[in-house]
């Protein structure tokens, strides 16, 4: 699930006489400090990186990458540091495009450089050390004969190949995530060219090797290094908005689905909605040959107490939403969640320290405004409205801590639900209530659940891999669109003069909101 940019100079001179070097390291140094991220992990680069890593097993907070510990340290601020200018071309390179990137000195090294898991008899010699250690089998490392020089793929490079100021023949690598898409790596590929051009050498493009059994690897590493025939992502630019309509606009019309189960309980639903997800979801882990992050998950204690948690806050949405829809209250739902991305930034505020600007006050201003609008017109707070906003702003945040990729993520929490969905289904058979197995059409209702759950998910995934996150954050705004629509003329719920004023409060929140994230990103 990445790309690989190599280039191979055939001599170096490492000299930066004119500063060019200098002056882009200086550049993208300042541009990633100021980044509008409240930590290195929230960068998708850096997450996909992470989900990666803890499919092979490895703790991405002992071990990591180069580019989460390179952006922590520019996102602190301060001045750059300096090594030489290779190095620090190369640390240009990873800050510019928030991707892995390094080098290794030819000279010393005895054999070809191969991206292989190691074996025994493997010796890793850190830069602090003056004496070998042996490696335990089964690390992703890039390698040359016995010699590793890398730990835990691109966490720490060894004594071994380091380049020095007279270094003249490198081997210049780039890891490239699959969300950065082809048309990154080929911007670094031409940066290669510019830069080494900039160090007086010439180059050529060479393939790594890769060990003559990649199947070992793709099963042992859940995908995290595949053969470059193996990976596509030449894919037409309208996919990613693609694949993001289908997932949002799925989700915005998920009222339709469940008004098929009005006079059948919320519950009823809910339970079925759990037992069919994780049919279809196992289907498609297993497909993926994923399994095996679903072990590692379980055997992490601290991990799977944090998705027992999500999974009770998921459990709790759904059951909101689906009784909230069959019970008429579209409109309120359709608030909720477009109050959801508010709600999200006042907990960042209050979790993670993370402040507000002016624009992000007025807009939380606004929505509390909305808020006490329906308060005032109601009698009542918008209980569901909260309830649906609250719920998924919380599962968002602990799902951000659990750091566990989506598709990965929901089948464990639907894993979790599941023995008390068997017990409450199996009670309704035992007594006769079960509205599931009476031969008719609202069977293929409810295992269509499992379907209708999984599809916008796998849709999203698809579309997070296509499209910078920012762009995948204004289509958020699809769901609550369609839920708003259908309340209002499909099943022609009450809209009162509160009903619009409150709206209107939270739109004009949603545009300055929106407003500001994008200025910023594009200033940065």
């Amino acid at each position: 699930e990445m790309l690989l940019v190599v280039a191979v100079p055939e001599t170096l001179t490492n000299s930066d006489s004119d500063g060019l070097v200098s002056a882009y390291w200086n550049r993208a140094w300042l541009a990633a400090g100021n980044l509008d991220l409240p930590n290195a992990q929230s960068h998708p680069h850096v997450r996909q990186f992470r989900e990666q890593f803890q499919g092979i097993g490895v703790s991405h907070k002992k071990f990591p990458t180069s580019i989460e510990a390179l952006l922590r340290r520019a996102l602190k601020g301060g001045d750059r540091f300096s090594i030489n200018p290779l190095v620090d071309f190369y640390n240009a390179i990873s800050l510019n495009h928030v991707v892995a990137a390094g080098a290794f000195d030819l000279d010393p090294l005895e054999g070809d450089i191969e991206l292989r898991l190691t074996c025994e008899g493997d010796q890793f010699t850190a830069l602090d050390q003056d004496e070998a250690i042996m490696v335990d089998p089964g690390e992703v490392a890039y390698a040359s004969g016995s010699t590793i020089l890398t730990r835990h793929f691109m966490w720490r490079q060894a004594r071994t190949g380091l380049v020095h100021q007279d270094s003249s023949r490198i081997f210049l690598v780039s890891e490239v995530p699959a969300v950065a898409g082809k048309e990154c790596a080929i911007r670094i590929e031409k940066e290669f060219q510019e830069g080494l051009r900039v160090l007086q050498c010439s180059f050529t493009n060479v393939p790594p090797r890769f060990p003559k059994d990649p199947d070992r690897i793709l099963n042992r590493s859940l995908s995290v290094i595949a053969e470059a025939n193996d990976f596509s992502v030449d894919q037409p630019v309208w996919q990613g908005p693609l694949y993001a309509v289908f997932a949002y606009g799925t989700w915005g019309l998920l009222p339709v689905y469940w008004k098929l189960f009005v006079g059948i309980s919320a519950l009823e639903v809910l339970v079925h909605r759990i037992l069919w997800s994780v049919v279809f979801l196992l289907i498609v882990v297993s497909l993926r040959r994923r399994l095996f992050e679903l072990i590692l998950l379980i055997k992490n204690p601290k991990q799977l107490l944090l998705m027992l948690t999500t999974s009770l806050l998921l459990g709790a949405n759904w059951l909101i939403y689906i009784w909230a829809v069959n019970e008429g209250w579209i409109l309120e739902t359709s608030l909720g969640y477009f109050i959801n991305p508010l709600v999200n930034v006042m907990l960042g505020m209050l979790v993670f320290r993370e402040r507000f600007n002016l624009w992000q006050s007025l807009a939380l201003l606004l929505a509390f405004c909305g808020v006490l609008n329906y308060l005032y017109g109601f009698g009542e707070l918008p209980w569901i409205a909260l309830g649906l906003a609250g719920t998924f702003s919380v599962y968002g945040v602990l799902r951000k801590i659990a750091d566990v990729g989506p598709l990965i993520g929901l089948t464990m929490e639907t894993l979790i639900l599941v023995p008390a969905a068997l017990l409450l289904l199996g009670l309704w058979t035992y007594d006769g209530s079960s509205h599931f197995g009476t031969l008719s059409e609202m069977d293929l209702y409810f295992l269509g659940c499992g379907l209708i759950t999984s599809f916008p998910l796998l849709c999203f995934a698809a579309a997070a891999k296509r499209l910078r996150y920012s762009t995948l954050g204004l289509f958020q705004y699809f769901a609550p669109t369609f839920q708003f629509l259908l309340g209002v003329f499909v099943y022609n719920e009450p809209f009162s003069l509160t009903h619009g004023v409150t709206f209107t409060l939270i739109w004009m929140a949603l545009l300055i909101y929106t407003g500001n994230s994008l200025t910023k990103k594009l200033v940065n």
